[in-house]
């Protein structure tokens, strides 16, 4: 019983052993989350109504708002339905544009959906997508699009000179990763791929 009260007993603000511990809902709610790159979960324990959500996903940061919107169900909150993941939005909805709106078309594809782009990581994943289905010119235009949103991240230019050096045009290849060297100069991969031109170019 001793161990038990200090389980649930917080320490540091609100956490205490392994997990939070909150008073919500006239409930106490017990429960931790985490994820990293590709997938994310929650895990939450309602002491007094003696609910438990459970939540496991494979998307970055999409487990939390799943268990909110069970949460509110539960306790007859209002609620919104989650939202798919922005990456499954963009691919999608980039896959059905012609490659020349891409770009004019961008910023209401964000505003129809009510979404916002706050890291370079977002894009590249999605553009990486594209190349692995050997759809080249598409990848190229989300990897410009992430360029635009994020001119100073180097593994922008990175990935965009990777898809130019898969559909062979290694000049352009070449600039996208001298730019990322310019813009971190210890941009190892960069390096790298810029000796693996020289080769595949004869230079």
């Amino acid at each position: 019983a001793a161990h038990k009260k200090q389980m649930f007993t917080p320490y540091k603000n609100d956490y205490a052993y392994c997990w939070g511990v909150e008073a919500i809902f006239g409930d106490t709610r017990i429960g931790h989350s985490g994820g990293t790159t590709g997938v994310s979960a929650v895990f939450r324990r309602y002491i007094v109504s003696r609910y438990t959500i459970i939540v496991l996903s494979n998307y970055d940061n999409a487990a939390s708002p799943v268990a909110n919107t069970i949460e509110a169900i539960l306790f007859d909150q209002p609620y919104s339905n989650p939202k798919q993941p922005i990456e499954r939005y963009l691919y999608q909805a980039l896959a059905d544009l012609p490659l020349t709106e891409i770009s004019t078309h961008f910023d209401d594809l964000l505003k129809n959906g009510d979404y916002q782009i706050q890291s370079s990581q977002v894009l590249n994943p999605v553009g990486y997508a594209f190349m692995g289905q050997q759809l080249m010119d598409l990848a190229i235009e989300v990897f410009k699009l992430n360029i635009r949103l994020f001119p100073d991240d180097a593994n922008c230019y990175d990935s965009l000179g990777e898809a130019y050096m898969l559909k062979g045009d290694y000049d352009l290849s070449g600039q996208m990763y001298h730019k990322a060297l310019e813009i971190d100069p210890g941009f190892e991969n960069a390096k790298i791929m810029l000796k693996r031109l020289e080769t595949l170019s004869g230079k």
